[in-house]
């Protein structure tokens, strides 16, 4: 967009946007280079997409057109609508996965959580919020079992003979208790995945809506700001 003399969003707008979490610092990135990886592969990934597919977003998330608007405007079946936002959003979903890459570094996380944080955690963090929340949420005897074990500190084989059972059973409670913390922080990234995707692709279409109206001197009606985007968008493809 610069080198078009247009003006693009700045990166610390672009940071608004990022949500406040741990998980820079054990993945061993700062907040800032993890930003400007997704800006940048999100921005590959729709500057790759089909002409028709980009034309359907920047409607949809530029514009707010809804999916019925969009049938009646291009005339394409509504069904077929759902499936191109559907299947471009994927691509960018995936795209934003394989960045991030939650599944490499979420089953260590909630064990250091649980030997550094547990007993003083940080409810502001989003990552640490999640867990206390699954925690919540776990059979009251894992949640005791945890308690003794990681908010006590207790040894196994001492929870095991305060409780009344066996030391593995205790080795099983928490365990299990481990495993579905992983399973369900896994589940709430993959939800803010999915969200941080739709706000950045509303901020993106906007930006560049806002960059190519200043391009102009005239006032622009809804078709001609349409018709700017869309010659826009078409130079990128171009040059890909």
């Amino acid at each position: 967009m610069q080198s078009e003399g247009f003006e693009a969003k700045s990166e610390s707008e672009w940071e608004n946007e990022l949500p406040a979490t741990s998980t820079a610092e054990d993945t061993g990135e700062s907040q800032k280079d993890l930003f400007k990886k997704a800006n940048s592969v999100l921005s590959e990934q729709m500057q790759a997409m089909k002409p028709d597919y980009q034309k359907i977003l920047f409607l949809y998330y530029g514009f707010s057109f809804n999916q019925k608007q969009l049938a009646e405007k291009l005339g394409i079946n509504q069904s077929t609508i759902s499936r191109y936002l559907a299947k471009s959003t994927i691509k960018l979903l995936e795209t934003l996965a394989r960045t991030s890459q939650p599944q490499e570094w979420v089953k260590q996380y909630v064990v250091r959580w649980l030997e550094r944080n547990y007993q003083a955690p940080l409810h502001s963090d989003l990552i640490q919020a999640a867990l206390i929340s699954a925690i919540k949420k776990l059979a009251v005897d894992e949640r005791e079992v945890l308690q003794l074990y990681y908010g006590q500190q207790m040894e196994e084989i001492k929870i095991a003979s305060h409780l009344g059972i066996s030391h593995a059973e205790i080795t099983a409670k928490l365990s299990q208790a481990i495993n579905q913390l992983q399973e369900k922080l896994m589940a709430e990234i993959n939800i803010w995945i999915k969200e941080y995707v739709e706000k950045w692709l509303i901020s993106y279409y906007k930006s560049v809506l806002k960059a190519v109206s200043k391009s102009s001197s005239q006032k622009l009606d809804l078709e001609d700001k349409i018709l700017l985007v869309e010659g826009y968008i078409q130079k990128i493809i171009q040059r890909v």
